[in-house]
């Protein structure tokens, strides 16, 4: 709902409504921060007597995490969080889900570019296919050729690294 100006309207499932603020200090990195009337909320999600959030605005030189603490010995089944503290769990949850994403494409990649390594390989000795055949009938041992096939394999893959490290470092 960025860049909608005071006064605007957004549409949250199918229902409108006005924007009557906007908050400062509310970014979140794993979710949409929205605040509305909880009866808003509440006929939107139809979940009635339910409430996932609450901000609390606490007195002047109270301590958000003495007044957390009370909040919890005095409600029951409430978890009450200090700014920092919640600002640091939400932080937590972004770098959980992103770091599992990243891994992932991390393994993908890692195959795939593996797959482009073993095919280039294979194009190379198959084009070539006849030099070493005569490269064999003068004496070359399997293990020589064994070993030209791997070092050009190996220095192809190093430039193809330093290409995509230079592309990267670039961008």
């Amino acid at each position: 709902m960025a860049g909608v100006p005071i006064g605007g309207r957004v549409t949250v499932t199918g229902k409108a409504f006005e924007v009557v603020g906007l908050s400062e200090g509310t970014f979140s990195m794993g979710n949409s921060v929205v605040f509305m009337a909880k009866s808003d909320l509440a006929d939107l999600m139809s979940a009635h007597g339910t409430v996932s959030y609450i901000l609390v605005d606490a007195l002047a030189g109270e301590d958000p995490a003495a007044l957390a603490e009370r909040i919890e010995r005095k409600v029951d089944k409430v978890s009450a969080l200090p700014r920092e503290r919640f600002i640091r769990n939400d932080y937590q949850l972004a770098m959980q889900m992103g770091v599992e994403i990243i891994a992932f494409m991390t393994l993908i990649g890692s195959a795939l570019a593996a797959v482009i390594v073993a095919f280039t390989a294979y194009a190379q000795v198959s084009r070539r296919r006849r030099e070493l055949a005569i490269a064999k009938a003068l004496g070359v041992r399997n293990r020589e050729i064994y070993a030209a096939v791997t070092a050009q394999t190996v220095l192809v893959t190093a430039l193809g690294l330093a290409a995509a490290l230079a592309a990267v470092w670039g961008l």
